[in-house]
């Protein structure tokens, strides 16, 4: 157990120094409450190839204000039991969030991801390393309709560290923290994009269907390079592994 406490502390340390940073250099933190209803499934299609699909519906204030809708389909293939490989797309839908002002945002993305996982006792872990092409809208802000009349590319790279320690045979604590690095000609202000830490606990409902829920702490450095938004955010997470065909092997 030690050497995840001493990771957790060093991403701990990283994000508390990056966050007072941030607060000294751009002078502005807002707070906010948010509710966060997603769905993740991963359904397999043979004995190494699964599909993936995302959906989620994120409200600000708590509930009361849209904040983002996000679909991500893609496919993981099993390249070991420990290794994973897979890649997709997503489209998400960003509204202002705090005291923004401006659009709605659309964006799409093209994603590759590596995912290993092991065991420490009776913890189980999961890396998850993911790296983003991400083009965003762009409105032409001199005429007077709101049309995109272009796509401003960015890159991100993201790794998740999650653990999952079992409490009886169908409930379980789940903790993950994730941190977003911007890459690329685009990013002018803020090298950390956010960082997500979550801590809660799940039930499996049948041996295919689990359903979480956590208290996520969401921290979002703007690209405008003046504010820091911290969003206390109820995540509800429900996921499926239900096989969308029966592997040859049975």
């Amino acid at each position: 157990m030690r050497p995840i406490y001493l990771a957790m502390c060093c991403a701990a340390t990283v994000v508390t120094a990056s966050v007072s940073s941030a607060q000294e250099t751009f002078r502005t933190t807002e707070d906010h409450t948010g509710l966060w209803l997603s769905y993740a499934g991963e359904h397999a299609l043979a004995d190494r190839w699964s599909m993936m699909f995302d959906f989620s519906i994120r409200r600000g204030d708590f509930a009361s204000v849209w904040r983002t809708l996000l679909v991500r389909p893609g496919v993981l293939w099993q390249l070991t039991p420990s290794v994973r490989l897979g890649g997709g797309y997503t489209f998400s839908y960003a509204y202002p969030a705090g005291s923004q002002s401006g659009l709605h945002t659309p964006e799409h993305r093209i994603f590759q991801q590596l995912q290993l996982s092991h065991y420490a006792g009776n913890v189980s872990l999961s890396h998850r390393y993911r790296f983003e092409n991400r083009w965003f809208g762009q409105y032409d802000t001199a005429g007077t309709d709101e049309r995109i009349t272009s796509w401003m590319k960015r890159q991100r790279f993201r790794y998740q560290l999650k653990a999952t320690l079992p409490l009886g045979s169908r409930t379980y604590l789940s903790s993950f923290d994730e941190v977003f690095i911007n890459l690329g000609a685009n990013v002018r202000y803020n090298i950390l994009d956010q960082n997500r830490f979550a801590a809660g606990i799940g039930v499996r409902l049948t041996p295919a269907l689990r359903l979480e829920t956590y208290y996520q702490n969401y921290l979002v450095l703007q690209p405008d390079g003046r504010g820091v938004d911290r969003t206390h955010v109820w995540l509800t997470v429900l996921n499926s592994t239900q096989p969308l065909r029966r592997s040859s092997r049975q």
